[in-house]
């Protein structure tokens, strides 16, 4: 008797993915620091990511893109009402802490700013400006990722090997190939 074995794989679209630079800033709480990264999925598709939280909080490591960060923003600016929970459907089914991780890190760049002094709703600061800064990294003089160290850039060879490591962790490998395995006759046992 032969036995006949289909095992297939799924193959998944593989994007042309680059790391434009990987910056650190602190939590809204001040109470940990975090690192964000700003990547190209492939040719202007601008994605911002929280990559790593120094306190022991769950976040999700997920690229978002840009124009979907700023949709969010507008829908709740026209109710006047920025806060974490804006940001929150950006990440349907992951931790709460993305959304205010994603939150301190626009705030760090300059794209929001606090209502008032001991506010935790947000407004539109400049968020042009960091769209701006964010589409230069696609120029073709900024080839080498950028890395900010306490908000100074660091030196192309440091940042070099910092996003060597950084982008090993976040590689889109591509896809298996789809295999088709065809069993061998069975052989009848020894005695």
């Amino acid at each position: 008797m032969t036995k006949q074995t289909e095992t297939s794989v799924d193959t998944e679209t593989v994007v042309d993915f680059r790391l434009l630079k990987t910056g650190y800033c602190p939590s809204l709480s001040g109470k940990s620091k975090l690192t964000y990264q700003v990547g190209c999925r492939g040719e202007d598709e601008l994605t911002l990511r929280i990559l790593h939280n120094s306190g022991g909080g769950y976040f999700s490591d997920e690229w978002v893109a840009l124009s979907k960060i700023q949709r969010a923003i507008q829908n709740d600016l026209v109710n006047a009402n920025l806060t974490c929970t804006s940001l929150m459907p950006l990440f349907v089914g992951k931790s709460v802490n993305t959304a205010g991780f994603l939150l301190a890190v626009l705030k760090h760049v300059g794209a929001i700013r606090p209502k008032g002094e001991k506010s935790r709703k947000y407004e539109l600061a400049d968020m042009d400006s960091f769209m701006a800064s964010a589409q230069s990294l696609l120029e073709p003089g900024a080839a080498v990722p950028v890395v900010e160290e306490e908000g100074k850039a660091i030196d192309n060879k440091k940042a070099t090997a910092t996003n060597k490591k950084a982008a090993a962790k976040t590689a889109i490998k591509p896809p298996a190939k789809s295999a088709k395995k065809k069993s061998e006759p069975a052989s009848p046992k020894e005695a």
